[in-house]
């Protein structure tokens, strides 16, 4: 009995890591399709970058602390990949329709529920 026992508990690990195996690397490929959109603002089409989850909660908490210049220098680098240099020359308007954009299409997506179904996900 202990036998046949142990062969089942090594088929279920098997199965097991293989699972998560497959797991991870559906994870990973839908990391890739989801890493960028599409924002337009007016008739300019800008690429935005989500970032990983460690530094998307404190993107979204420093929305309401801090003002939109010291926002657009500690952000903007990860969410549009502009230089430092850019971001000093941006004035608030554009800060502000730049941040504003990316969170209206950002919470859209999110609460989207035929997203995934758009990604292609089972």
């Amino acid at each position: 009995m202990t036998g046949v026992l142990s062969e089942g508990l090594a088929k279920v690990g098997q199965a097991l890591k293989e699972k998560k195996e497959k797991n991870i690397q559906n994870a990973l490929k839908l990391q890739e399709m989801c890493e960028t959109f599409e924002v337009k603002v007016g008739s300019s089409e800008f690429t935005a970058f989500i970032p990983p989850m460690v530094l998307e909660t404190e993107i979204w908490d420093d929305l309401g602390k801090l003002d939109h210049e010291e926002y657009a220098k500690k952000h903007f680098e990860v969410l549009y990949g502009f230089p430092p240099e850019t971001i000093e020359k941006m004035n608030r308007k554009t800060v502000s329709i730049l941040t504003k954009a990316y969170f209206e299409y950002y919470g859209k997506v999110m609460r989207d529920r035929s997203f995934l179904d758009s990604m292609g996900s089972e």
